[in-house]
């Protein structure tokens, strides 16, 4: 077997092996920790909803407790008992402990003989049963050096509710009993997270319920209280049970609400998290024990892209060193092919740049000998200064200095190069240059301005008797602003799109715009998508040329 099957089968096989381990133990993992998350999630909302159901209804009754241990206290309570005309101060003290406790309590005195001091029970008449039941209330008081607190069930204001009395002994022997009526205690106990509770007292009677189907009759409930899963109208409830000072307190969850569903997907999300850790730690494990060569490889490669070494040095007999003594050979075939390239590419773009600047216009120089000519007979000092400018400018131009000239050379330059076409023509043209302070030692490249003006007058001079150029300059927002503009004859929308056109392409053709299409190139090749050339024109108004060149920090 050679060394690439060799290589090839015994990464498969380490592989398969880990990836099976790594999937069972995943499937293994999750399905345990869902079954022990939904029963602690299942648990600990139970536990919540029973701890909130019971920690309520004690609230009520120690406020019972409270407000009987207060009017033991008052003297305005006494005042009352001992003259049972004005029961305002008793309404007062049940108003209060509604207005704290939110709940909506009844309070009722009875003296000794079982008689009504008083009551918030609304045209009620207490029937033998009710009257049996204070009684017993009372025969417990005596008995108790506390409050105590009972349920019975009765028919008060023509309906039968289950009630939760708190009792307790005010003073000449009159008893006080606080209401709370199952409706009121369901209305007022918060289940959530649960989905239904009942409370049972000492005698596993129900004294509130939120289902109907949880009570049987004689107000016994209708399951197991032992049982932790119980079947409710065909719906499985898990429940948990807590008992304190008599009463017992059950919650109910329905199975399929066990889970919150956003919590299980963040459970998901975490476990899943789990398993791609795992998967990792094995592909770093799999890595290194099968695909060291590869690793020793890239390493290398790495070491050569960044220039800390020149060729690719490993010893690892496989196929691995194979690749790295052709890499070293290509990488070798690379450099020299790319130095080459180098070469050729500044060649080519020092010798373009050459030759866009080396190209001036004949004609210029052809008119201007004839204007030199005819001055020289009309007066002989203007000619004087004419060859004094062509001089500057023939100098300027074929200079082998540098490409690049700061606006404040070139300018000196363009301001020659407008002065002869001034004598040329005289009143019939006038320029104006602006030029903001800042922008003199900013550096362009050289006689790049020229062949916008000798656009603007070549083409205007044909249709147009006269015409007037503003040259201007400034840095806006980091970017150095030349414009060029005349009052000339002004092109129109498909005249411009043409021209445009001319000035993308990047192209030196044959073209009326030459001028304009040498300018476009020269700024492409030196500074590449950090400058361009823009025109607007309108027909009878003039043209708009502006060069953009983003200054360098």
């Amino acid at each position: 077997m050679n060394k690439k099957n060799r290589f090839e089968e015994k990464l498969r096989k380490q592989i398969l092996k880990n990836t099976l381990v790594i999937v069972l133990g995943a499937i293994v993992i999750f399905t345990i920790v869902a079954n022990y998350y939904e029963n602690y999630n299942n648990e600990r909302k139970l536990n919540t909803s029973n701890d909130t159901i019971r920690n309520q209804f004690n609230s009520l009754v120690i406020s019972c407790n409270e407000s009987i241990a207060s009017m033991n206290q008052s003297d305005d309570i006494l005042f009352f008992l001992n003259h049972p005309e004005d029961d305002s101060i008793i309404y007062k003290e049940l108003y209060h402990i509604n207005n704290i406790t939110e709940f909506n309590f009844d309070l009722v005195l009875l003296n000794t003989d079982m008689e009504i001091v008083f009551t918030s029970f609304q045209n009620e008449s207490f029937d033998a049963v009710n009257r049996s039941y204070q009684k017993l209330i009372y025969r417990n008081l005596e008995n108790e050096n506390d409050n105590v607190t009972l349920n019975y069930y009765a028919k008060i204001n023509g309906n039968y509710h289950e009630f939760t009395v708190v009792a307790g002994k005010l003073p000449n022997n009159t008893i006080a009993l606080y209401y709370m009526k199952d409706s009121n205690l369901i209305n007022y106990i918060e289940r959530k997270p649960a989905d239904h509770f009942v409370i049972l007292d000492s005698k596993n009677q129900v004294v509130a319920s939120t289902e109907s189907q949880l009570v049987k009759q004689m107000r016994k409930i209708s399951f197991n209280i032992d049982d932790t899963m119980v079947k409710i109208n065909n719906l499985n409830y898990a429940t948990k049970i807590k008992s304190q000072d008599g009463y017992k307190f059950i919650s109910l969850l329905y199975k399929e609400d066990m889970i919150d569903r956003g919590t299980f997907v963040i459970f998901i999300l975490l476990a899943i998290g789990a398993i791609a850790f795992l998967l990792d730690y094995y592909a770093k494990r799999i890595s290194q024990n099968t695909t060291k060569s590869l690793s020793i490889l890239l390493n290398e490669m790495d070491k050569v892209k960044k220039g800390e070494i020149q060729e690719i040095v490993i010893s690892t007999d496989d196929e691995f060193e194979v690749i790295a003594n052709e890499t070293n050979d290509m990488i070798k075939e690379i450099h020299h092919l790319a130095e080459r390239n180098e070469q050729l590419l500044d060649l080519r773009r020092l010798m373009e740049i050459k030759q866009l600047q080396a190209q001036f216009n004949p004609h210029f120089l052809y008119n201007t000998l004839e204007t030199i000519r005819y001055t020289m007979i009309m007066d002989q000092n203007v000619a004087s200064d004419l060859i004094f400018k062509l001089t500057k400018i023939l100098r300027y131009s074929i200079s082998n200095g540098e490409d690049k000239v700061s606006i404040r050379e070139d300018i000196e330059y363009i301001r020659s190069f407008l002065d002869i076409n001034k004598v040329r023509f005289q009143e019939r043209f006038d320029y104006t240059i602006k030029i903001d302070e800042s922008c003199y030692d900013c550096v362009i490249p050289k006689l790049i301005i020229q062949p916008l003006i000798e656009n603007s007058i070549k083409h205007n001079f044909k249709t147009k008797n006269t015409l007037s150029i503003w040259i201007t300059a400034d840095i806006i927002d980091d970017q150095l602003i030349i414009e060029v503009e005349d009052n000339g004859e002004g092109m129109n929308g498909e005249e411009l799109s043409k021209i445009n056109e001319i000035i993308n392409s990047k192209e030196i053709n044959q073209t009326s715009h030459i001028g304009l299409a040498n300018v476009a190139k020269r700024l492409y090749l030196q500074y590449k998508d950090s400058s361009s050339l823009t025109i607007s024109s309108r027909v009878g108004i003039g043209t708009k040329i502006a060069i953009h060149i983003r200054l360098e920090e």
